[in-house]
This record gives C-alpha cells, structure tokens and sequence, in this order.
C-alpha cells in the first residue's frame, strides 16, 4: 500500500498541470483517433544505485499519434560496471572472497505525451513500467557463477524538454524520478533515485522528406 501511494503521488506530481483541463481526455481520445507512425529509438539515462553515477541503455519500439501522444515497449540494460566484494562460503570447498559485478536488465512499456510544442520547442511527460532481474555474476577460475538473481519491478515519471537548434537536428534534457515496486531483497543496493537524461536528436523523418518528397502525380488532359 505504502509503495502504491507513492506511485499516486509520482503520477500526480506529472500530470497535475493537466488536470485542471477539461478537455484533456478529448484531446486524448482527438490523438489515438489519427493514424499512428512507428517509432524507434535509443534511450539512456543517467541516474544513481547507491549512490553510484551509472549509466542506463535502452531501445525503445512504439507507436506515435500526430506528435502528441507516443506509446510502446521498451528494453533496458545497466551499461555501467558496478562492482563488489562478496564473501562466498557454501559454494566451494572453502570461503572465497570473489568479486562481483551487478547486472541489471528489464523491458516494459511506456507513455509519453506532449503537452506543449511550437516550431522550436517541445515538452512532455514520460512514464514507464518495467519488468526484470537483477542479479551479482562473478569468475572463478574462468568459470561464470550468476547469484541472487531474482524478479524487479520499477515505475518512473519524468519531464523533459526538446529544442530544435536546426530543421534537422535538436537536443533535449529530462528529470525524474525511478521507483522500485518491486525490489531484489537479495541486493542492498538501493535503486529508488532521481534520472536525469541529456539527448541529441536528428529529425530523421524531415530528412528523409527534404530528400525524398512525394512525387505529386500529374495527370495529363485525354485526346480527345
């Protein structure tokens, strides 16, 4: 109960500029109504286990409703190598001091609306839930031991923000917050911690549309 007050709270603290809107539902329903285009992109994230900087990767698949409305799944990975000394005492003949190394990966879906853009600026809500392990893995003797691996749970809420520097290039910032729903207690570290992400974003579909327009096709009067 405790953890899903939380989430409530995250969740409110996102969309409270909405909500005092009335039409916001309307606008919703206005969005998924246009036909959606396909999305894809790479995302990484900069935020802290333990108090350790680390960095998170991932691909992100969906669908996209007339630039205002963005949803889809998504896969992530923990790029950053985190280490630590473990004691290991039953699995080998005598207590070994090894050292480990945390993997972290997770897939979920996610949403992402727009609620202001102009022809330079653009700024939006993502939200996601994600589905994973985590767990320690560690080398003796050539040989790759994985320990503590079990289910994770984890929502987070952010803001970010886009500016187009040129028709075909742009770059943006972000700022969250990661909260686990369901945790690894075989794990001390702690995951609950802000995210932060800093992007440059090239215009792919006005590229492609600079250089390849549409063709109109030219009819030709009949002989008559």
């Amino acid at each position: 109960m405790k953890c899903l007050k939380k989430i409530f709270f995250f969740t409110f603290i996102a969309f409270c500029p909405l909500f005092g809107k009335s039409q916001f539902l309307d606008s919703l329903k206005s969005f998924v109504s246009h036909k959606p285009r396909v999305a894809f992109r790479f995302d990484s994230k900069t935020t802290f286990i333990s108090n350790s900087g680390v960095s998170i990767w991932g691909l992100n698949l969906g669908l996209d409703f007339n630039k205002k409305l963005k949803s889809g799944i998504g896969f992530y990975f923990l790029r950053s190598r985190l280490h630590k000394n473990q004691l290991i005492s039953r699995e080998f003949l005598s207590d070994t001091t090894v050292n480990s190394r945390l993997f972290v990966y997770y897939g979920g879906i996610f949403a992402e609306y727009v609620f202001f853009q102009n022809k330079k600026w653009e700024m939006s809500f993502p939200l996601q839930v994600g589905f994973g392990n985590s767990w320690y893995r560690y080398d003796v003797s050539g040989r790759l031991y994985d320990r503590d691996k079990h289910f994770i749970a984890l929502y987070e809420a952010n803001i970010s923000a886009q500016y187009k520097i040129l028709w075909w290039l742009g770059v943006g910032a972000g700022i969250g917050y990661r909260l686990m729903i369901v945790n690894n207690k075989a794990i001390e570290e702690n995951f609950n911690a802000p995210i932060y992400t800093i992007k440059t974003k090239f215009f792919f579909g006005d590229i492609y549309r600079k250089y390849f327009p549409k063709k109109k096709m030219e009819t030709e009067p009949a002989n008559e």
